[in-house]
C-alpha cells in the first residue's frame, strides 16, 4: 500500500501528516497523536516508530502495513490515491 504520508487518529479523528507522530514524542510521548495525546500502540511504542520510519522512507514491505495495523489499530494511514 502507497501511502501519502498521511493518517487520521481513531481517538481525536484529527489528520496529520506521519512525521508529526514522531516529532511529538518529545511532548506526547513515543507512539502518541500530536493533536490528543492519546497513545496509537501503548505496548509497542518502538515498534510502532520504527514501522511508521520504513512507511515514510518508502521501504515498507506488505508485512509491514499489516504489523503497523495489529500494534496501532487507532492510527490510520490515508493511502496515496497517486499510487
Amino acid at each position: 500500500m502507497a501511502v501519502a504520508g498521511t493518517a487520521w487518529c481513531g481517538w481525536c479523528g484529527v489528520v496529520f501528516v506521519l512525521p508529526d507522530v514522531l516529532d511529538a514524542a518529545a511532548e506526547h510521548g513515543v507512539g502518541h497523536c500530536p493533536r490528543c495525546a492519546r497513545p496509537f500502540a501503548p505496548a509497542y511504542a518502538s515498534t510502532l516508530v520504527g514501522l511508521l520510519r520504513a512507511v515514510l522512507a518508502g521501504t515498507a514491505r506488505p508485512q509491514d502495513h499489516a504489523a503497523l495495523e495489529g500494534v496501532a489499530p487507532h492510527l490510520h494511514l490515508q493511502p496515496d490515491r497517486n499510487g
